[in-house]
């Protein structure tokens, strides 16, 4: 794989809504979050899983309906871009406004990080969140 220009992860407390095999495998997931004007809204997102002991992994702990702490990749090369679920673990308790020190499913992403290589300047403007 080439060296990327920017690499960005979320993580984000989602509900698991479907698992569709293909090549590569895919998860829906939806975020639930209330806007700045206070209308409560969700996001679904598909989310590609690369890694074939991930996917087996999350078949097997994980339900639809199952709430998970997922972690989701941007990578930004040359060539192009690419997205895909890095990681997760199950979630049992919904804790609600992040008290067990993660984001609760009304709050939506807990954690955004990039990571941009000398190579170039960065193509995007990740510094802005939209909640």
């Amino acid at each position: 794989m080439e060296p990327f220009l920017e690499r960005e992860e979320a993580t984000t407390t989602s509900q698991l809504v479907g698992i569709l095999p293909g090549t590569p495998p895919k998860v829906n997931l939806v975020d639930y979050g209330t806007g700045r004007n206070g209308i409560k809204r969700h996001m679904t997102q598909q989310v590609p899983i690369l890694d074939d002991k991930l996917f087996a992994r999350l078949e097997a702990e994980v339900n639809i309906g199952d709430y998970i702490c997922a972690t989701t990749v941007n990578e930004y090369t040359e060539a192009g871009s690419r997205f895909y679920l890095a990681k997760f673990r199950r979630v049992d308790t919904i804790t609600p406004n992040g008290a067990d020190g993660t984001k609760s499913k009304s709050n939506g992403i807990t954690q955004i990080s990039t990571t941009t290589s000398v190579i170039a300047p960065l193509l995007l403007d990740t510094t802005k969140v939209h909640k």
